[in-house]
């Protein structure tokens, strides 16, 4: 099983993975998470702190997981 919010962030000369859960438009799943997100799309929603937050993989992850795997 993989978790639905690590995902491919696509810049313009490589490709970074991270976890878009604190992206409000991705985190309430009424919105499909795409297998890819460019950058520009995640500096538009999020910003430049954002952005690192998501390629450091920091914030919410646990509280994710725990919904994802049905525990709490």
């Amino acid at each position: 099983m993989s978790c639905r919010f690590f995902v491919t962030i696509q810049g313009i000369r490589e490709k970074r993975l991270g976890c878009v859960v604190d992206v409000r438009k991705y985190r309430t799943l009424s919105v499909r998470v795409p297998d890819v997100i460019l950058v520009m799309e995640l500096m538009r929603l999020e910003g430049k702190d954002g952005l690192e937050r998501i390629l450091n993989c920091t914030g919410n992850s646990r509280y994710i997981w725990a919904i994802y795997m049905g525990k709490f």
